[in-house]
């Protein structure tokens, strides 16, 4: 599977950022919780249990190829408990202030999240073949459940990619200087995060962004399941939540609508008329 292929890539990438210098019979389980402690404030339990499970497998096959002697070192490690149930999301105020504290190479990359929904692999995997912009469409063809998605691409979307500068050699829309795949863009992001200010975020949530604000406009659930790539509804419905602002909206509606009703200068003079009966 070409996507599991992608992310196995994108782990060892992360991996051997925080590992590289050292042996493997270096790489004890005392490491490897520094390790877990170092990624615990910027990626979900989750994403971490994925490296940490990665990190075994190369573990296991260092021994199957007589590279490696001993006991794993990850099997001492315990894995989080995973809940993905989380739905953290910025408000518009939020979403202007990141984006301004994004550098030239998040801030797209960025954009493209926000407008379409797209998980972190999937918009740095793009091709340029993958992308219709005649008929607004993004193709997607290794997505997490396997499944060929459609995206349509909004016209914020759109404005971004005809901007993307191409890479000459590059057949990727988000490449390095050399053309190659962007495979992180971790070290801008929690740049960015730390400059705005916003607190307990992680680039995933920029897809839970996308998914509160259309339920927050009145799109039905299902319309956002499709747009996610959902199989169930069940999934889905974590979104229907509202923010608080969103609330306060609906009750200051609320508001307006019985100022139609009735003004305090009416209930005043109901008020007294009430009182003048009584008082007979």
């Amino acid at each position: 599977n070409k996507s599991w292929k992608q992310t196995d890539k994108t782990n060892i990438f992360t991996l051997k950022k925080f590992f590289s210098g050292y042996c493997l019979h270096e790489i004890t389980p005392r490491l490897i919780e520094e390790f877990k402690a170092s990624r615990k404030n910027e990626v979900s339990p989750a994403r971490i249990n994925r490296l940490l499970a990665t990190l075994k497998c190369i573990f296991n096959k260092a021994k199957q190829w007589g590279r490696f002697f001993g006991d794993n070192p990850v099997k001492q490690v315990k894995m989080f408990k995973e809940n993905n149930e989380r739905t953290r999301f910025l408000e518009k105020e939020e979403v202007v202030k990141f984006l301004a504290c994004c550098n030239e190479t998040l801030r797209p990359i960025a954009m493209i999240a926000l407008n379409t929904g797209m998980r972190l692999g999937e918009i740095l995997g793009l091709k340029w073949r993958d992308v219709d912009l005649k008929r607004g469409l993004i193709y997607l063809y290794n997505t997490k459940n396997g499944e060929k998605r459609e995206v349509p691409i909004n016209q914020h979307a759109k404005n971004v990619l005809m901007h993307v500068e191409k890479h000459p050699n590059s057949e990727y829309i988000f490449h390095t200087s050399t053309g190659n795949q962007r495979l992180s863009i971790q070290t801008s992001f929690f740049t960015a995060i730390k400059k705005s200010g916003i607190n307990n975020f992680r680039f995933h949530d920029l897809r839970h962004t996308f998914a509160s604000h259309l339920v927050m406009s009145g799109i039905d659930l299902n319309t956002v399941r499709e747009l996610l790539g959902h199989k169930t509804l069940k999934m889905t419905l974590r979104y229907s939540h509202l923010s608080q602002n969103h609330k306060k909206q609906a009750v200051d509606v609320l508001a307006n609508k019985m100022d139609t009703f009735w003004t305090p200068s009416d209930i005043g003079e109901e008020r007294a008329k009430h009182e003048a009966l009584t008082s007979v």
